[in-house]
Order: structure tokens, then sequence, then C-alpha cells
């Protein structure tokens, strides 16, 4: 690059070399076609959309024990229609039937028989989507099922369930007989596909809480003020997603219920909070020395605790998170995803619990689950599970055409939660009364209580596997150690 052919800013900025824009453009304009570029991950509004709507139930009925004492049990339920929900239009028509099977059917036989290193029987719908064993990609194996599990790249899209990748390889293996099915496939006149993404954003979502609470109320009695409060709800939906939210797909966009309903990231089964205030109240009116000694003091107190949220077990393995029933193209970067990766589900029951193990030595093992929690490892020896290796087998990639629904939150849950906050305060009366001086010290996390982040649950991240503490890739500590404030306040 010379002075003359350089692009600089000013009055040469014209003769820059640089294409000249086009005065007119055809319509309507297709992207990835002719002369066209393709676009990336592109959203659209359903026209159809609308506003959610909320319905809400309360019931309670309450008991007065006392002047200073109220006893209330309630029930409060929500119901959430025309939810935001967002859907990649670009996904794999898993429900293409030929004959008489579904791609979906076809998928899951070929899959087991994969997995388990065997031969897969033909499958009617790879025969006849390949031409049969006359084809190109065919001839030579014993069915054209067969050829795709022989094939290196298409075996591998297979045991890691990255179906997206499986049906575009299947297009373009010279043999695909059902032509361009997908936006982002190659054709011709879309010699670059016209999409990666088409996230079309409606109101198909669907969302319920229902809960039973039961609270209890003192006011004042003997310079006692508390108030406690249990609930044991349940929050169900498709997945809670924020109009705001660019990086999100349905499992199944073409059937989000069946796909995706399950207990929502929020949804904590129990929790307890627990207010409590102590105002000294034998001395507040004497003016002597005890007065001022032991009068004006007040020492308050609030305990929160909650069971633990559900823990997502999943599979972020290589290009195939997103990828389980053909949602999302994910070709080294995700631009629609399923929150990352794509949901595992349980292959035997679930022993591992759900509380932190102290000095654990996990050994080696044929999965090498959890190793990253051991000290030599960079690991402070904290583990979610006692036997990380054994958890680790109970659960599997979710597998299309054999599992319905493979709602992103599994069915185990994380650790529990408790905290206490605390504040004492001191009222002085200086100059005869006249001026007042409030002394306090604000305690947050009064015990100095630890609460370790739930750990990371990914397949294809066996090392990391229940590891809590400084070694968990989603952080060690949720909460801040104690801290003290302290307060001096005049009143005139």
């Amino acid at each position: 690059m010379t002075p003359a052919t350089a692009f600089r800013i000013g009055k040469d900025g014209l003769v820059a070399p640089i294409p000249a824009p086009s005065q007119t453009l055809s319509q309507p304009i297709i992207t990835g076609a002719g002369s066209v570029a393709a676009a990336g991950a592109v959203s659209v509004l359903d026209p159809s959309f609308r506003p959610a709507a909320t319905y809400n139930y309360n019931v309670s009925i309450q008991r007065e024990l006392s002047h200073a004492m109220l006893f209330e049990v309630g029930y409060i339920g929500r119901d959430i229609t025309h939810e935001f929900q967002q859907r990649d239009i670009n996904a794999v028509p898993t429900m293409m039937t030929l004959n008489g099977q579904s791609f979906a059917q076809a998928f899951a036989q070929t899959y087991f028989a994969v997995t388990a290193n065997r031969t897969p029987a033909p499958q009617p719908f790879f025969e006849a989507a390949l031409g049969g064993p006359n084809s190109a990609f065919c001839a030579g194996a014993a069915s054209c099922t067969a050829a795709i599990a022989a094939n290196p790249s298409m075996n591998s899209f297979i045991s890691l369930t990255q179906v997206f990748q499986l049906w575009s390889a299947l297009e373009q293996s010279g043999s695909w007989k059902l032509g361009r099915t997908l936006p982002s496939s190659v054709g011709p006149g879309f010699p670059a596909g016209q999409a990666v993404g088409i996230n079309a954003d409606d109101s198909s979502g669907s969302g319920n809480y229902n809960a039973l609470y039961t609270t209890f109320t003192m006011r004042d009695k003997k310079g006692i003020t508390t108030t406690s409060n249990f609930t044991w709800g349940r929050a169900l939906g498709t997945g809670a997603a924020s109009q705001a939210t660019s990086g999100f797909t349905a499992l199944n966009p073409y059937n989000v219920r069946q796909s995706m309903y399950g207990p929502q990231f929020y949804d904590y089964k129990f929790t307890y909070t627990q207010s409590f205030l102590y105002a000294e109240p034998f001395f507040k009116n004497n003016h002597g020395i005890l007065g001022y000694a032991f009068g004006g003091w007040r020492f308050g107190a609030i305990l929160a605790a909650r069971s633990g949220a559900p823990l997502p077990v999943g599979n972020s393995s290589g290009d195939g998170f997103s990828e389980a029933f053909g949602e999302s193209q994910n070709s080294s970067t995700c631009l629609i995803c399923n929150f990352g990766q794509d949901p595992a589900v349980a292959a035997a029951p679930y022993t591992g619990g759900n509380s932190a193990h102290y000095n654990t030595n996990i050994p080696n093992s044929s999965s090498g689950a959890g190793v990253n929690s051991n000290s030599a490892n960079g690991g402070n020896n904290i583990n979610m599970f006692a036997n990380p290796n054994a958890v680790y087998g109970e659960f599997r990639n979710c597998v299309l055409g054999y599992d319905t629904n493979c709602a992103p939150n599994s069915g185990i849950r994380g650790l529990p939660q408790w905290n206490m906050d605390g504040n004492i305060v001191k009222d002085f009366r200086v100059f005869q009364e006249r001026a007042y001086l409030t002394l306090s010290f604000m305690f947050t996390n009064i015990f100095n209580h630890v609460v370790l982040n739930d750990p990371y649950l990914d397949l294809s991240d066996p090392a990391d596997f229940g590891v809590l503490g400084s070694n968990n890739p989603v952080g060690g500590q949720l909460n801040g150690p104690r801290q003290i404030t302290f307060n001096l306040r005049a009143r005139f």
C-alpha cells in the first residue's frame, strides 16, 4: 500500500479505492441469492405477537391469637399465557417422514447402534433420503444407514448428538433427494445459504407458579416484634426469557411445551424468612443513670434460608451444544443457543444429594469426573458428590427420537443456602434531652457463613464435574464475608 492507494480522511476520500455504491437495489432483496450477501443470525417478529397475560389467585385465612399475635395460612397461584418465546426457524425438520419413518426415529435407532459400536440396521428415512444402495454416497455399503455410520464425520455427529451438523452433512453428501430444506442450506441460487439462524419472536410460551405459605407475626410483645414466613412453592414453565434476550431458542421449535416444560431456574421449593427486633422495654423511660446505661438498646436480625435451585446438567461438547433437536446451527460460535448447552437426561436414579463434601480426594476413574476438586489440581478438596464418577454415569445426552422432554433444568437440586444479617442500636440522650445520639453497628453475614456457588455440571467437562470452591468454573463463593458498618447520628 502506498500513499496514493491508501484511504485517508480528508478531501481525497472520494478517490480512495473503494467500490461506488449502487444507485438502485432490486426488489425484493433475498439474502444469499445472486450477488446479495448471506445474513448472520437475524430476528423476526411474529405478526400475531401479543403481550403476556397473567391470572393471579390469592386465598388466605387469618387468625388473631391475641392483640399482638397473628397467624396466617394462604395460597398464591399464577398462570402465565402468551409468554415471550424465541424459536429458530432455521431448524432441522425432525418430524419429516419418508417411507413411514420420521427423521427423529431414524436418528434414535442409528444413535444407539453407533454408540454401542454396532452397524445400524437400515432406516427407511435414510434409505429414501439418500437414494438407496446404488446412489453415489451409499454404493459399496450394506445400506445408506451403514454408509452414514461408516463416515467418520457423520459418525461423530451422531454420537455427540450434533443433529444440525448431521443434517447439513447429509445435504452435502451428493445423494440427497430432499433438495434445499433450510434457510441456511446451500443450493441453486443460494451458494451461501440465506441466514445462519432466524430467531422468530412470538408469544407461545407459558408458565405457572403455585405456593402454600404460613406467616406468623408478633407486634411489640414485651419489646419483641417478629415475622416469620415459610413458603412451599413450584415455578414451572417453558423457560423464562425476557424480550431483551437475543441468544435463546426453544429446544424443539416445533413442539415447545413437550420439549421444554419443566422447573424454571428460580424454582425454589422451600423458602423461609425470619425478622426479629427486640427493643429493650424496661429502662426506656428511666432518666437516671440506669436509663442512660441500659435504655435505648435495640437488637435486630434477619434470617433467610431456601432450598436449592434446579441444577442443570448439560453437554457443550465441541460445536454440538444447542443441536440435540437440530434447533440451531453452531459452526464455531453459538449464535442462537439454548442457554449455551444441550440438557442431559437421567440414565439412572440420581444418588448424588445436594450438599458439599469437604476434605475429599477424588480418585482417578474412567471418566475422570471431579478430579479438579483435588488440591493437586488446584482445588480445595470440596465437591458436591462423594463419588463424582458414579453421579457422572447417571446422566447421558438427550437423544432426538427417544427423549421427548429435555427441559433445561434437570431433576436435581443445587446447594441449599442461608444467611443472617444483624443490627445493634443504642440511643443516647444529651444536653438535657434536647438532643439525641444514635450509635449503630450493622452486621452483614453476621456468622461469616460461607455460601458456595452451585457446581458446573457439563458432561463434556468431567474434570470439573461437581467441583466446589476455588476451582469451580462458575466461581467459588456466592456471598461475601462478614462486614461491620459503624454509624453515629446526631438529632437536634
